[in-house]
């Protein structure tokens, strides 16, 4: 899961690399530009418009995410805190970057 995927560029690097991805972004432009992108060049990749603090996925949907740059006016932290059952606590991971975050 690439959460706040933008245009996806690094959601579709992890899905050339063989990850089966899907990518969220509250912006509907992004999602557009997105989905029509992979019409003209398939990777798999699922896009949804959704906001990181509701995302439409059940518990343990996912082994892994996402979150370049993405986070940085919500703070990463509070959104792994409640978002951490969609990819299993003991087991999955969690990756985030975020310039000048606490």
């Amino acid at each position: 899961l690439d959460i706040g995927c933008g245009e996806a560029g690094n959601t579709k690097v992890l899905a050339r690399k063989g990850a089966t991805m899907f990518g969220i972004d509250s912006a509907p432009t992004f999602i557009r530009h997105t989905r029509e992108a992979e019409q003209h060049t398939p990777l798999n990749i699922e896009f949804h418009l959704a906001d990181c603090k509701e995302l439409p996925f059940a518990q343990a949907s996912f082994d892994f995410a996402v979150a370049l740059m993405s986070l940085m006016a919500i703070g990463s932290q509070k959104v792994c805190d409640e978002n951490g059952d969609l990819i299993g606590r003991s087991s999955g991971k969690y990756f985030t970057s975020c310039a000048g975050e606490e």
